[in-house]
């Protein structure tokens, strides 16, 4: 009979171990062609070839999906089942793409019926043609992983999907498994249910969302309570940034799963302890510890409402330690230019390190830092302090009643800022003890430091006022460094100041033609 050898090569290929490169062991090159050959001349000169051959193929699949579930049902052991059920599972999803190859001969009565039809020998038969060779393959391989889902899996996903379960979680207790294990059992759910992803989400990815929130409720509080606020922020993070590696390598990425496990995960894990965490905040500040900052940012960005109050901590921060550093040199920085704007950019460089490192250049940080830092170039404090300071000096010289305080007229302070970004652009400008020891690359440098501030100074009119009356101190006197330098400054320098720009070139040129 044609079909008790074809029937030898079939069985083979079901129970083959290995698929490598496209050879197949245990059924050699001559067997693989010898089946088309087989299939073919069954298709074409025996009658009602298509109709046995098809009935013949798919008996024969039956009996084996059998054999693998009496198998599969002899283990007890998690790790076990879930091997066995993987290497099964693995061996027979490969031959549902090559054990249909050689029945694409199969003639076209015989294909796109409904799964549980059985085949009736009165079926008109048609042959097989090129267009339906495809086909008949597809659906043969669609009827392959039909069986296997209703004999094997339909009857084994509960206990497959809580034996994964218990892995996953002594994996996460520091037990090492394959990860293939589980995967299988994903690789499953969707490809025997390829039109109905649901039944992967109502199975699979709920139980395994639930058990990795049931898993946190239990072992997150204990952590914080035993190792403390700052410990645990490692561990959150540590752990978050696993179970997102895990998701991706257990869970489907159509169907958004490890979106919706990181969802429930941030919930017990960080926003049950956002107050705590953010208890931290200005602490971490203040003692520049970047790994943990960074940590609690990782955290907290991944919250709906934590955010602003990380910024609020920043935005305070950068004001108070601007204000005490500026304090502490009070006496240098408010009369001279050099060491004023050498603070300032100190500071800003400080505080532009700590959100590249610790906040990832968040756009979000960048603009609290603008914000603040504009505030701090505009505080009038500092120079309140430095007029009280002059008042104590007058007094200590006897000249008190010369004083402004004391000469019945109230003093408005404002911030010196723009006046001495005005006189430090002058120093460089002009021929001093400091412009001589710059080079051009040098003065360069200062003065896009000098811009740099410029942009968070509020009234940059009274910054204009003064540099108008060094530019023109230093054309009318010709102590300038280079005239062509101070025609660079405002083109290059001022060109986002266009008002600036505009009054300084009029001013320059105006005062050459009057040297003239």
């Amino acid at each position: 009979m044609e079909w008790m050898p074809a029937k030898r090569t079939i069985l083979a290929l079901l129970r083959c171990q290995v698929v490598f490169l496209g050879r197949i062991e245990e059924v050699s090159h001559n067997e693989w062609q010898e089946l088309f050959v087989i299939i073919h001349r069954i298709c074409t000169w025996v009658v009602e070839g298509s109709r046995l051959a098809t009935v013949n193929l798919f008996s024969e699949i039956n009996q084996h999906v059998s054999a693998v579930y009496r198998q599969l049902q002899c283990h007890e052991d998690d790790k076990k089942l879930l091997k066995a059920y993987s290497e099964e599972w693995s061996k027979y999803y490969l031959q549902t793409e090559i054990l249909p190859k050689p029945f694409c001969y199969i003639s076209s009565g015989y294909i796109n019926l409904p799964i549980d039809t059985v085949i009736n020998p009165a079926c008109p038969v048609k042959r097989a043609t090129d267009e339906v060779a495809s086909v008949s393959v597809s659906f043969i391989s669609y009827r392959m992983l039909h069986y296997w889902n209703k004999i094997v899996f339909e009857r084994m996903r509960a206990r497959l999907s809580s034996a994964s379960m218990r892995l996953i979680e002594s994996e996460r207790n520091g037990t090492e498994y394959s990860p293939d294990l589980i995967i299988a059992i994903r690789h499953s759910y969707i490809s025997l249910n390829s039109n109905d992803i649901s039944v992967y989400q109502l199975e699979f990815e709920k139980a395994y969302i639930e058990c990795a929130e049931k898993y946190y409720k239990s072992n997150a509080p204990e952590v914080l309570e035993t190792n403390g606020v700052k410990n645990y922020m490692t561990y959150a993070d540590s752990r978050l940034l696993e179970e997102e590696e895990r998701g991706h390598r257990y869970l489907d990425p159509g169907a958004h799963s490890v979106d919706k496990l990181l969802e429930r995960l941030v919930q017990v894990i960080v926003e049950q302890f956002e107050d705590q965490i953010l208890g931290e905040c200005n602490s971490l500040l203040k003692s520049n510890h970047m790994d943990m900052l960074k940590k609690m940012y990782r955290l907290i960005n991944r919250t709906s409402s934590g955010i602003p109050k990380i910024l609020g901590c920043l935005d305070q921060y950068i004001r108070i330690e601007a204000f005490e550093e500026m304090k502490a040199n009070v006496d240098t920085i408010t009369t001279d230019p050099e060491k004023y704007v050498e603070q300032l950019l100190l500071m800003f460089e400080r505080f532009t390190d700590l959100i590249s490192v610790a906040f990832y250049d968040d756009p979000r940080f960048l603009t609290t830092r603008d914000q603040a830092f504009q505030d701090v170039v505009s505080d009038t404090r500092i120079f309140k302090i430095e007029l009280c300071s002059s008042k104590l000096k007058a007094i200590a010289s006897g000249n008190d009643f010369k004083h402004p305080l004391f000469s019945g007229t109230r003093v408005q302070v404002e911030s010196k800022c723009p006046e001495l970004l005005a006189n430090f652009c002058d120093l460089i400008l002009r021929k001093t003890a400091v412009s001589k020891r710059l080079n051009s690359d040098e003065v360069d440098t200062k003065l896009n430091q000098v811009l740099l501030v410029l942009k968070y100074v509020a009234n940059k009119d009274v910054f204009m006022r003064f540099y108008k009356a060094h530019l023109t101190r230093r054309l009318i006197l010709e102590i300038s460094v280079d005239q062509e330098k101070e025609e660079q400054v405002v083109t290059r320098y001022f060109l986002n100041f266009r008002v600036l720009a505009k009054i300084s070139l009029f001013y320059i040129r105006k005062l050459q033609f009057a040297n003239c």
